[in-house]
């Protein structure tokens, strides 16, 4: 088949003396036939004539002469830089040494003392794509391809960090290579997307500083954060109980908690970090990452009850929401201003269709409706509450911490060992007044 493709191509090769495309295809058809290397050379020639830096051309050049083809890992290496060298400043085309990267990673580790390019050149071929990346503006078309290769760059680096923020800077715009060589293309994008994600979010602390104390007063409402000081994560659950049984659940975690009524027979819960003295809240804040905090919670004093916990956690700029019921997590979704993260009708339907079960509502479409909104991930959340039929969370929740110190009738419980706490929980299910307790057998 390969070889009866040959004429096809020259003819378009022919037909479009201008055009560099057909030169790229006939060299990815000459890797496919085994051609020898003069064969390559005339086709990299002919498609320089036609444009001297053409990204595509020169990146498939790059697969040729990588050493599991046909060259060595020095001719590949020497081969992107001057290129890369030879391209106009503002040309894509400074970032093909990435591609080399790429090609090389496939067959060592990262790191020093695997493979023999020093691992040094690799790191500097590294900064110097974000360096490029820096010159393009957000979803910039022209540096999608480099882009692509710089974020695997960084992910095998460990640089995940690095690595998300240049996942924003391509959007939606994925390309075959390099994923391709990790399964299903679009697949491996958006794994390792999500694995960086994740990455960086188990590395960030639940609060960025300790929660100064709520100010003195009637509320005890503590002032604004600014940008610079806010958490990078909160989280308000809402329990579907009355405040005293929730306050009763909430008691065996061994953590200080905030609850407030939040109308129709329903609880607002939250985390007081504040409450904790500071060896206590050191503790608190070390244990607050990623899935920890208030879903790890809500896993516990949900279990054993049959109404449902509804948790909602800001982390950076997008918002999750988590439902719980009787100790294990139904369902979830998250919201990212990227519309590339909206998920498909099915997905959203059948996460609709399980937290509108658990609130007592029949139609699922108007919540999956929302679960694909994209842009405003706060508001998106307001919606979903919304169209469950579920009273609106606080008003300033994601943008202070601690938002259920401001609410009227909240209460806090305090943090109480497990005995203590399973002492008042026994108390207050008996209904005795003075904590006196039946025997214990």
């Amino acid at each position: 088949m390969l070889r009866d493709a040959e004429p096809v191509l020259r003819t378009a090769a022919d037909r479009n003396p201008g055009d560099p495309v057909p030169w790229r295809v006939l060299i990815a058809h000459a890797m496919g036939l085994g051609a020898p290397r003069p064969v390559f050379d005339t086709y990299l020639a002919r498609g320089r004539e036609a444009d001297p830096h053409h990204g595509g051309l020169h990146a498939r050049a790059v697969q040729y002469l990588a050493r599991k083809r046909y060259g060595s890992h020095e001719e590949m290496f020497d081969f992107a830089a001057s290129a890369a060298a030879a391209a106009p400043e503002d040309s894509p085309l400074r970032g093909l040494p990435l591609h080399a990267v790429t090609e090389y990673a496939l067959e060592h580790e990262a790191g020093p003392g695997h493979g023999p390019i020093a691992w040094s050149r690799i790191e500097q071929l590294v900064d110097a794509g974000l360096e490029l990346s820096a010159g393009y503006g957000p979803g910039d078309r022209r540096a999608a391809g480099f882009r692509n290769h710089l974020a695997l760059a960084l992910i095998r680096s460990g640089r995940e960090a690095e690595a998300l923020e240049v996942f924003r800077l391509i959007g939606t715009d994925a390309r075959t290579f390099p994923w391709a060589y990790l399964g299903d293309p679009r697949e491996a994008f958006l794994l390792l997307r999500k694995g960086a994600r994740t990455q960086v979010a188990s590395r960030t602390p639940y609060f960025a500083a300790p929660v100064p104390p709520p100010a003195a007063g009637a509320t005890g409402a503590a002032p604004d954060q600014d940008a610079a000081t806010a958490p990078v994560a909160m989280a308000v659950a809402l329990a579907g109980a009355p405040l005293p049984q929730v306050r009763t659940a909430v008691l065996l975690t061994g953590t200080a908690m905030r609850l407030a009524p939040a109308g129709g027979g329903r609880t607002f819960v939250e985390i007081a970090a504040s409450a904790q003295s500071p060896g206590r809240r050191k503790g608190l804040r070390r244990s607050l990452l990623g899935e920890g905090g208030l879903p790890r919670l809500a896993v516990s004093f949900s279990r054993g009850e049959t109404w449902p916990v509804l948790v909602g956690v800001k982390e950076g700029t997008h918002y999750t929401l988590h439902l719980y019921r009787d100790g294990r997590l139904v369902t979830a979704h998250a919201w990212w201003a990227d519309p590339a993260e909206m998920p498909t009708q099915e997905e959203a339907a059948q996460r609709a269709t399980a937290m509108v079960s658990a609130c007592g509502r029949a139609d699922h479409r108007p919540l999956a409706a929302v679960l694909r909104g994209t842009g405003d991930p706060r508001r998106h959340l307001d919606e979903a509450f919304a169209a469950l039929g579920l009273p609106p969370l606080p008003a300033r929740f994601g943008h202070r911490p601690e938002p259920l110190a401001e609410m009227p009738g909240a209460q806090l419980v305090e943090r109480r060992s497990v005995l203590r706490a399973i002492r008042e929980s026994l108390s207050e299910d008996d209904g005795a007044s003075g904590g006196e307790l039946p025997p214990l057998s």
